[in-house]
């Protein structure tokens, strides 16, 4: 059966459309779960007047594009982030179902930039890593790594994976001056159940090398005490190796060729 190019674009169409409403479904979740709310109650609403959106206010991108970015009762601004993040989900859903070639891999991938994306928020907003949301994902991402495994080598293990983040991370916040947090230890982790042990040390070189340019380029940030939480950057490097490790950059670069 020949595919045309219209089916393409209807069958991307409705996985950045389905990748944009779970992306909207996380961000909720990351920053309600660090604010140990309900993410079932109350519905969702305005973080300035508290008017509750009604369905077609709720449309991820589009809603935010058609309001012009504003609340429809205050005219309070809607953080550009989240339509950014959504748009990054649709994408996201585009990219691994393509690289990936629909396989049970693109599932694993997908849950795995779901974790990121949440916590993600959750650090960025109130500076917390919630347990509450580590948990499914490494309960889920254990049992489909043990399904589906990358790879025979033994760096890969998801179990040595998950040891050896927690252990490295652990051993970091040990002797380092300012320590850190359990919320990272905890994330590289479950990050390494996804990659691998040589997965979980590529993420945090990254993620450390990430952070640095970061604090260097907003000097300003740090010197007025701001601090800048490192989850985002473990988020980054998390999914820099595993585009890496899974085929994915290969694949984009035989696409591209």
């Amino acid at each position: 059966m020949t595919i045309s190019t219209w089916d393409y674009v209807l069958i991307y169409g409705l996985l950045f459309v389905l990748g944009a409403c779970l992306g909207s479904f996380f961000i909720l979740v990351g920053s309600r779960t660090a604010r140990k709310e309900s993410i079932v109650t109350p519905r969702s609403h305005c973080n300035h007047c508290q008017h509750e959106l009604k369905f077609y206010e709720l449309i991820p991108v589009v809603s935010w594009v058609t309001l012009r970015g504003k609340c429809s009762k205050c005219q309070a601004k809607i953080p550009v982030k989240y339509v950014v993040l959504e748009i990054i989900s649709g994408l996201a859903m585009m990219s691994t179902c393509f690289l990936l070639a629909f396989s049970k891999e693109a599932i694993v991938g997908l849950t795995f930039y779901y974790l990121l994306l949440t916590i993600t928020v959750s650090d960025m907003e109130e500076h917390k890593i919630p347990n509450i949301v580590l948990l499914p994902f490494l309960i889920t991402g254990l049992i489909e790594r043990f399904i589906v495994s990358q790879t025979v080598n033994w760096w890969f293990n998801p179990l040595l994976g998950f040891v050896v983040g927690f252990g490295v991370m652990f051993l970091l916040g040990y002797f380092s001056e300012d320590g850190m947090g359990g919320g990272d230890i905890k994330l590289l982790a479950v990050i390494g159940v996804f990659v691998g042990a040589a997965g979980a040390i590529a993420t945090l070189v990254l993620a450390s090398f990430i952070g640095l340019f970061y604090a260097i380029f907003s000097g300003l940030a740090v010197k007025k005490g701001k601090k800048i939480p490192f989850g985002p950057f473990l988020a980054i490097g998390g999914l820099m190796t595993y585009f890496f490790l899974s085929g994915q950059l290969n694949q984009l670069l035989l696409a591209l060729s």
